[in-house]
């Protein structure tokens, strides 16, 4: 089936409500990156909050590649003077979301607006590199983006325009192709797919998600998605949806490298018993 980008049953009547405000200060940050600002300063010993905050923004929000800038001394130590100015105009980058935002709620950008933003930039609604972009715009909702997303994600892309956007897909699909990058494109796909409010995943939704990300990844996809839409019937849990892909990551089309004392989540365990039972009786 298609992805549910383009559902609107999660928000009634197809309008979200996006977190609104500018990029940050500390308090304006999504809880999400607080944790990230405060892990970073526990990683980097001694390190000011202001500091950490600034390293994350300059590395797209990944703790690791902020962790190495600190070490690498790429990063102005504490106490440097003024940042340089971003290579981007944020002006260009506000008259370009107006393209797109919504006549309702004029600082998101909506569903036909994401449809908008995907035929300019010549992808599928499908196209796993909107989930980079997603990433990059660090966005709350997949059926909508706040403008102030629009702004920092461009921002961190380096991107003021359309036609820059499109030189910078190769780049950013190169993300997909590094596992520890893939990996947090995976697990940010989580939060931003789960309905407002909510904290686990409905399996329909979750399907659409493995079916777009991990082939290529996984031997067992197909059993495996054929077996949670026969078989789960309530929705799919953060727990669940990260160690799917160490599971995936782990076994072959064989379940060699299965370890059954090993701590995964009952639905794994009962898909392999499954399984197993499956080709025993063929």
């Amino acid at each position: 089936g298609s992805l549910p980008f383009f559902r609107s049953g999660e928000c009634g009547d197809g309008r979200c409500e996006g977190a609104g405000g500018s990029m940050p200060g500390f308090a304006q940050l999504q809880p999400r990156q607080k944790r990230l600002v405060t892990e970073l300063q526990q990683v980097a010993g001694g390190l000011s909050r202001g500091d950490a905050l600034g390293i994350l923004q300059a590395a797209n929000w990944d703790v690791q590649l902020a962790a190495d800038l600190f070490y690498s001394g790429s990063w102005p130590a504490a106490g440097a003077t003024a940042q340089p100015e971003p290579a981007v105009d944020t002006t260009k980058i506000e008259a370009w979301f107006e393209r797109y935002h919504d006549s309702e709620v004029p600082d998101t950008m909506q569903i036909e607006g994401i449809a908008k933003f995907c035929e300019d930039l010549q992808v599928s609604p499908e196209d796993p590199v909107l989930l980079v972009i997603s990433k990059h715009f660090g966005a709350e909702n997949m059926m909508v983006f706040t403008k102030a997303e629009f702004v920092a994600g461009m921002t961190s892309i380096q991107v003021d325009s359309l036609e820059d956007l499109i030189a910078a897909l190769p780049r950013l699909r190169a993300q997909l192709e590094d596992p520890g990058s893939f990996k947090e494109v995976y697990n940010f796909t989580f939060k931003w797919a789960c309905p407002p409010g909510q904290k686990s995943m409905p399996v329909e939704t979750a399907v659409a998600f493995w079916q777009l990300l991990l082939p290529g990844s996984f031997a067992l996809l197909p059993e495996w998605c054929t077996y949670v839409e026969a078989n789960r019937k309530h929705a799919i849990s953060r727990d669940e949806w990260q160690l799917l892909l160490d599971f995936a990551r782990t076994v072959d089309k064989e379940l060699n490298g299965y370890d059954e004392n090993a701590a995964w989540p009952v639905v794994i365990d009962t898909f392999v018993e499954h399984l197993q039972a499956q080709r025993a009786a063929a």
